[in-house]
């Protein structure tokens, strides 16, 4: 697990600590932020019918995932989550309550605790995978003090990066350990973010996160319940 402290990026600021987990947040950007993008039968962190209720499938569908005129390179945490295409199960098995990753899992660690590596300014935060999709929070910083050339990358270049890390080893896996081979792509085309804005809504989705093998049997057999 990595964590990292919240640091307040423009006037949307940190608000009273402590929000209890499953506890609505008033909202806290555009009508519909919470939800633009958030994968299909991965129930947003806290989520309730209020969340519901501002889903439009006419307008959260593949090409507005991401927020129009928003600078995904500007310093700030994002939550994200990277499905496996058709939502195969390939990355390990949860057992009572417990998420136990294969080596194929084991992968998705370590192409996540690189990115710092190649991205001096990406912060690393909360992160779990599941056995067909993962989770984490990453945070764009600003330049390192005394580091004036350092260019930040956008969040779609990093997510890039790490896709294109873990499709690599998972590949040389099918070929040196025989792991399950797949058609076309290993993981979904695209990928869903939110944009944590404050420290309430951070202790929300990690506690959310490390509570995802808790809630795994009753997610997978009803990915439809909650309507998203």
């Amino acid at each position: 697990m990595w964590m990292v402290p919240f640091r307040a990026y423009g006037p949307a600021g940190a608000r009273s600590p402590g929000h209890p987990p499953g506890v609505p947040l008033p909202p806290d950007g555009p009508a519909g932020d919470r939800l633009l993008g958030h994968p299909p039968g991965v129930p947003l962190p806290g989520s309730g019918q209020e969340f519901a209720n501002r889903y439009d499938p006419k307008k959260h569908h593949r090409r507005s995932i991401r927020l129009k005129g928003y600078d995904y390179s500007q310093a700030g945490l994002y939550y994200i989550t990277i499905c496996v295409q058709d939502r195969s199960h390939r990355f390990g098995e949860v057992v009572d309550g417990e998420m136990r990753p294969n080596d194929a899992g084991g992968i998705f660690a370590k192409a996540w605790a690189a990115l710092p590596g190649r991205f001096p300014t990406v912060a690393l935060d909360t992160f779990i995978v599941m056995p067909n999709h993962v989770h984490g929070i990453l945070e764009i910083v600003p330049e390192p003090s005394g580091v004036s050339c350092v260019e930040r990358p956008s969040l779609g270049t990093i997510v890039g990066a790490f896709k294109s890390l873990v499709t690599v080893k998972y590949i040389d896996g099918v070929a040196d350990y025989g792991w399950p081979p797949f058609d076309g792509r290993l993981l979904q085309r695209n990928y869903f973010e939110h944009i944590v804005r404050d420290e309430e809504s951070l202790e929300r989705i990690r506690f959310y996160i490390l509570d995802n093998p808790a809630r795994w049997h009753s997610d997978q057999d009803d990915p439809e319940a909650n309507g998203f």
